[in-house]
Parts: C-alpha cells; structure tokens; sequence
C-alpha cells in the first residue's frame, strides 16, 4: 500500500486495515474507506457511512452543500457507498477538504455524556423486567436480542447456545445493564456478573434488585488477564463499547480489576459467557484453569486484537489454548477473513 496514503489517513486519527487486495480505513465504526491501489498513483476509494440515519443525513447534507462536490464532479451518494475512480492522493485530500467529510466524522465521533442523557424505559419478558435507555438505539438491540430473544442460549447459527441447567454456576463477564444475567438467573443455580463502567452497573444493580434475582453476584470490576488492581478504562458513545483498548475519542476513568484465574477459584463457574469488546483474548488466553466449566460464549473482537494485520495471530493462540484445556474449538475453525467480530461457542469434549 502507498505509504502517503497510509500516513495521510493516520495522520487524521483514522484506524488503518491492510488486507491483500483493499486497504480498509475506519474511524470509530462511524465512516470506512475501502481503498484499492492501482497503477500509476492512483486509486479507488469507496466511502461507507456506517452509522444510523439521523447522523448519515447530516452528512449526506454537509456533502451535497451547494458548491461543495458538483463542480469537481464528485458523485456522490452515501446509501450506495461510491466510489471515486482513479484519483491521486492530492485530489482525495481536495476532495476531503471540500466536503468537510473527515471533520465533520470527528465530530459526530466525539464522546457524549450518554451516562447522564438518556430516556428510561422497562423491557418485559416472562415475568421478568429490564430497566434501560431507549434514547440509544445500540441498547434497544441489546434488549431486544440478549434479553426478550435470549441471544446466548438460542443462537441460531454454529452449535447453539449455552444450555443452561438449575446446577450450574454462570460466569457473566460483561454484564453492561443486566441483559443476559436477568434473563438467564432463573434457570440456572446462580450468576456471578462483572461490570466495570458506574452506570452500567448501577443499571444492573437495579435490574437484578427489580427481579428478585437473590442468586445473583455483581461486581463492579473488570476482569483482566494480570495481577493489575487498576486500569483506564476507556468510555465511547455507546454504553455497550466501552473498552481497555480503543482510546481515541474517548472518555478515560479508571476502574478496579481483578485477575481471571481468583474469579475461576473463588466461584468455580460450570458456564462463561464473554462480551468485553476486545479483552477476550487476553481474559481467556491468561486462564490457567477453567475447572468445571463446559461452555464457554464469548464474542471475539478481530480487529481490537490486531489479527486482521497480523495473521490472526491472536486469534490461532487463543484456539490452540482453548483446545489444549480439553474444548471442542471446531466452531472457531470457519471462515474469520470478512469479519471484525464474531460470537464463538466452544464445548468441553
């Protein structure tokens, strides 16, 4: 790939993806670029507005601004990602500076204060309730497929989901507002949950305290791979990507944390179910013991642990450590090479 094209994206705090054929140019799961080199300097450059409509439309009219696109012959239309042909490096930076299209990603890409603005609503399944923000159309999709749809036990692609018995011990790790332990804390013996983010949990507080839901243990921490007691955690627009790893644009606080291999001995879960935007591998790769358990769910973040730049390096270690402590990883042998994340389920064989 054209090293001033690599360094004109980076320069502009945008995540730079190389694959064999395209380079894909991300910022904040906001814009992509997807940029295909050709001969002599130039290039093909397809832009995708990756958002909801109410942001794509301000860019859509920040774009079609008169005088703005039309008179450099700029086609442009955001629902059918274009793709402008056979330019030069100096012309795409013209084209940006035209449109405003970087800066104006940037700042629809900044942190809001959602913690403190948000609009509550109550979810109701079985008898069962969930407190959360219906202002944010992220966690709607949260209720909707990991509460009311039972997202982890009843996936309908791979080997299923997790089966879940009044015996067993369930490791929640991710527990963001309560969705997956309110729905799963009545047919199982008990959750232990962890949540570092202070809203996310008080939210979970109150929907386990709601349910009646006495089986259940909160904590207020994240689980990490080492022996640290704090980290920055890192705060992005929506409540459900909060992360160790993506730090730009963001908000940091500091949370408590305690070491994977403690949690497995204190409460010797039969049942782990992982979704902890991007700390999977390191939580998993790090345990040194799974005990009793015989399934594991977790959501796998390939491009936050750089396996789409390295070969899926992380990702080859982490299925030759599942396999070596006795699971069946064969659902983690398909095709990974489109995807930047994708939810695994491994059994004990």
């Amino acid at each position: 790939m054209d090293k001033k094209l690599v360094e004109f994206f980076e320069n502009k705090g945008f995540e730079v993806v190389e694959k064999k054929t395209t380079t894909q140019i991300l910022i904040e799961n906001l814009l992509a670029f997807s940029v295909r080199e050709k001969k002599g300097g130039l290039f093909d450059i397809s832009i995708n507005i990756v958002k909801e409509d109410e942001e794509k439309e301000k860019l859509r009219k920040r774009i079609n601004r008169k005088g703005s696109c039309e008179n450099e012959g700029w086609n442009i239309d955001l629902d059918k990602a274009p793709i402008l042909h056979n330019v030069t490096i100096s012309q795409f930076e013209s084209f940006c500076k035209q449109t405003k299209l970087i800066a104006q990603v940037k700042r629809l890409s900044e942190f809001r204060e959602v913690q403190s603005d948000f609009t509550l609503a109550t979810a109701e399944k079985d008898g069962k309730t969930l407190k959360w923000r219906s202002n944010l159309p992220t966690e709607k999709h949260i209720v909707d497929a990991v509460f009311k749809g039972s997202e982890y036990t009843h996936r309908s692609v791979g080997l299923g989901g997790l089966k879940l018995s009044n015996k067993d011990i369930v490791l929640d790790l991710g527990g963001n507002i309560g969705a997956f332990t309110c729905d799963a804390f009545d047919k199982v013996k008990k959750v232990i949950v962890f949540e570092p983010e202070a809203v996310n949990f008080e939210f979970l507080s109150t929907n386990i305290e709601d349910n009646g839901a006495k089986n259940v243990i909160a904590h207020n921490k994240a689980v990490v791979g080492n022996d640290d007691k704090v980290r920055d955690f890192y705060l992005g627009k929506a409540p459900y990507y909060y992360s160790f790893l993506v730090k730009h644009n963001r908000k940091r606080v500091p949370v408590e944390c305690v070491n994977i291999n403690e949690v497995m001995e204190k409460y010797k879960p039969t049942k782990m179910k992982v979704d902890i935007e991007g700390s999977e591998w390191e939580v998993l790769i790090n345990c040194t013991d799974f005990g009793d358990v015989d399934q594991i769910i977790f959501e796998y973040n390939f491009d936050m642990n750089m396996d789409l730049k390295e070969d899926f390096k992380r990702f080859k270690a982490l299925r030759k450590h599942l396999k070596k402590h006795g699971f069946d990883v064969s659902e983690m042998e398909r095709d990974m090479k489109q995807n930047w994340n994708l939810v695994f389920l491994v059994n004990k064989k």
